[in-house]
């Protein structure tokens, strides 16, 4: 009996089932970790409706208002305090930031031209580079756009707490990682087999072929449910660690909340890969009974 069948296979599943997801997942943690410093950054920028337009403008400003009028496709008129100004939003990266159904704030990016309606009272907050050109104040250059429903002296929190992913793992490149990572595991697992392959090798191979299901199998799937509590606890942890370090609260508490939201996670994880290796055995023994 040889096993190399199965390390083909395993090897296959671990690159399209862990290895490519886990990329996706960092790179979905990079861009939301790049969006919360930006809006935290934005507090040391100046004013838009504080600027004297008659004097040298600064290279980028921090510019908040509600969304007057609507030119073209493309151009917003947004009235600021003393101010409008206009904004050219052509093959630009916006950000929704609106209450979800559940009450809670979520952020969603979208590509301006995918835009296709605006809530009344929307707001925008904006950190761009201010210009005047033929006698318009114009908004340019723009580093990060939201577009919200609330008010501008919450929208900083508000972003920081929800500018994040749910679940990194659970990103566009594992979705199609996975449909992929089942087809070429199970031709593989199909080519390896023989007509007198031993029940351990084929119970094997179909437990390594459909391994993401394994989770959702009594009884791993108890530990599935831990897996998602403290899955969500870290989600809370880290919002509450940023939203920390925005208000600039002392080094222990967000230290408190780093250290609180990186337990909540290994102990997540911890769950996850229990609940996979154990529904394994179990898959694999009851298989061995039939084939």
């Amino acid at each position: 009996m040889t096993l190399f069948p199965v390390f083909i296979t395993a090897g296959t599943a671990f690159l399209f089932y862990a290895l490519i997801p886990v990329i996706g997942a960092f790179i979905s943690r990079k861009q939301w970790k790049s969006f919360r410093l930006s809006v935290m950054e934005a507090k040391n920028l100046p004013m838009l409706d504080k600027l004297n337009l008659q004097g040298e403008l600064p290279e980028y400003c921090l510019a908040m208002g509600e969304i007057d009028a609507m030119e073209g496709e493309n151009e917003l008129w947004i009235k600021s305090g003393k101010f409008s100004f206009v904004m050219d939003l052509e093959n630009s990266l916006v950000f929704l930031l609106s209450d979800f159904k559940s009450g809670e704030d979520r952020v969603y990016r979208q590509n301006w031209k995918n835009l296709k309606t605006l809530s009344p009272g929307s707001r925008i907050f904006a950190i761009a580079k201010p210009e005047i050109l033929e006698g318009r104040l114009i908004l340019e250059k723009h580093q990060l756009v939201i577009i919200h429903d609330g008010e501008d002296k919450t929208v900083m929190r508000r972003a920081v707490w929800a500018g994040r992913h749910l679940n990194e793992y659970w990103n566009p490149l594992t979705q199609i990682s996975l449909i992929i990572g089942v087809a070429v595991s199970s031709l593989l697992a199909s080519i390896s087999l023989g007509p007198r392959s031993p029940s351990l090798i084929l119970s094997l191979l179909i437990a390594i072929v459909f391994s993401p299901l394994l989770p959702l199998l009594p009884p791993g799937v108890l530990l599935f449910f831990l897996y998602r509590y403290n899955w969500r606890k870290a989600w809370y942890c880290r919002a509450k660690r940023d939203a920390a370090r925005l208000e600039q609260e002392k080094a222990s508490i967000i230290q408190s909340w780093n250290t609180k939201s990186l337990f909540a996670m290994a102990t997540s994880m911890l769950a996850f890969a229990v609940s996979v290796f154990l529904n394994g055995w179990i898959v694999v023994s009851l298989l061995r009974r039939f084939l």
